[in-house]
């Protein structure tokens, strides 16, 4: 009797094993569900900083299985706030879960129209970031925006701005969509440290001029022998 029971319990405990994973992950789904509506809701009140938050707080957890749609709302958030280096990246993430002609086109156009930055100022009245001319178009104005205020607070930027000219503190940047980041990097005094520094100009010393060389005097010629008298 006592060894049915413990044969019952075990095969309990067998099944108990092997169902529990699957509705735990079925809960997770649910779950995972149910939290990217809610960044996606946020994002579509224009409440961008608790959408990224939210977006945050659900990409990172492991129990959940994340898809593209989740890191596209991203996405909408990050370009909404200006970071285009996280648009960037939500972007190829969402690629690489489902290959989508529309999110690639996405990635592409972002690639065409900004281009990477490295710049930084020590001195922080020297940080205004001035794009010449303004632009009108949203999301490059949000890009430049989320630029100058981490250059303001921080005094540096490593990130990407809508491609054109830009003035800092005097210095022009000119970015273009490229692989390799344009850098600017400003002293105290606002100069650039990749401009050469000024080289003290020496007056040349001129060439000693050659003593001009003695003259032998000319001698004068000797009287000739005068003949003998004949004798």
């Amino acid at each position: 009797m006592i060894s049915g029971l413990l044969r019952l319990a075990l095969l309990l405990a067998v099944v108990a094993s092997t169902a529990l994973p699957a509705w735990a992950g079925l809960f997770n789904a649910e779950e995972y569900e149910r939290k990217r509506d809610e960044v996606a809701s946020l994002a579509n009140r224009g409440l961008y900083a608790a959408a990224e938050g939210k977006f945050v707080e659900v990409s990172s957890n492991d129990d959940y299985e994340t898809d593209a749609e989740l890191y596209l709302i991203g996405a909408r958030v990050a370009r909404a706030t200006g970071n285009v280096g996280k648009l960037r990246n939500r972007l190829t993430i969402a690629l690489e879960k489902n290959e989508d002609a529309h999110t690639a086109t996405w990635l592409k156009q972002v690639d065409d129209e900004y281009g990477p930055v490295d710049v930084s100022s020590k001195a922080k009245e020297l940080r205004d970031l001035v794009p010449s001319p303004p632009p009108f178009n949203p999301d490059y104005a949000a890009a430049i925006s989320y630029a100058k205020d981490e250059l303001l607070l921080s005094g540096e930027f490593e990130g990407y701005l809508p491609v054109g000219t830009y003035l800092i503190a005097g210095h022009e940047l000119n970015v273009q969509p490229s692989a390799e980041p344009q850098r600017l990097h400003l002293n105290k005094k606002g100069e650039s440290k990749s401009e050469p520094k000024a080289v003290k100009q020496v007056e040349p010393t001129p060439p000693a001029e050659d003593e001009p060389e003695a003259q032998d005097e000319p001698t004068e010629p000797s009287e000739p022998d005068q003949p003998g008298e004949p004798t």
